[in-house]
């Protein structure tokens, strides 16, 4: 027999939220602090451990979905944590009750921060928007000759133009991101 959400325990909702898990991850699913920040390499467990964290939430220390933030940085991340922990709140949530997300935010930062921005001041930011890669990309080439002028930097390094615009934009992201430090 199958055990239901209703059926399990407090332990037994425990159990199932650190089965399989590290001695590290557990102690990050289970930390008392509202927040954390998980730094590890690819393929280590982040989102699994965030997962169960915001279930453990839920069902564990009874946090109101809608008090609950949990954004990563990309859209596929977001997305893979969206569907994660839906999962998650399916098994602990009882039957009968909202096994959703409901009020929760799980997304990206850049998504949560135009949120706020919308809802503290909604005349100055409602046409603005987050741009996915696909986008950026987009405005780029738009722009490739006219404003950026990367014809002649396409001539200089002998690349078509996919290639000069993944090396601009790489050149891009390197100078914001080491900006900082050239003060």
């Amino acid at each position: 027999m199958v055990a239901t959400s209703a059926t399990l325990a407090r332990e037994d909702l425990k159990a199932l939220l650190l089965r399989d898990l590290t001695d590290e991850q557990k102690a990050a699913v289970k930390s008392p602090k509202r927040r954390l920040l998980l730094i590890a390499g690819a393929g280590s467990g982040k989102t699994e451990v965030m997962a169960r964290r915001v279930a453990w939430w839920v069902a564990i220390d009874g946090v109101s979905k809608s008090s609950i933030v949990a954004f990563t940085f990309t859209e596929r991340a977001a997305e893979e944590m969206k569907f994660r922990i839906r999962k998650f709140i399916q098994k602990v949530t009882p039957a009968g009750q909202d096994a959703t997300l409901a009020g929760m935010y799980v997304g990206t930062i850049h998504g949560f921060c135009l949120k706020m921005l919308r809802e503290t001041a909604p005349a100055s930011y409602h046409n603005y928007d987050v741009i996915d890669e696909g986008a950026r990309l987009a405005l780029v080439q738009r722009v490739y000759h006219w404003l950026l002028g990367l014809k002649a930097f396409e001539t200089e390094i002998q690349k078509g133009q996919y290639a000069t615009i993944e090396e601009f934009l790489h050149a891009y992201d390197l100078l914001n991101e080491y900006d900082e430090l050239a003060v």
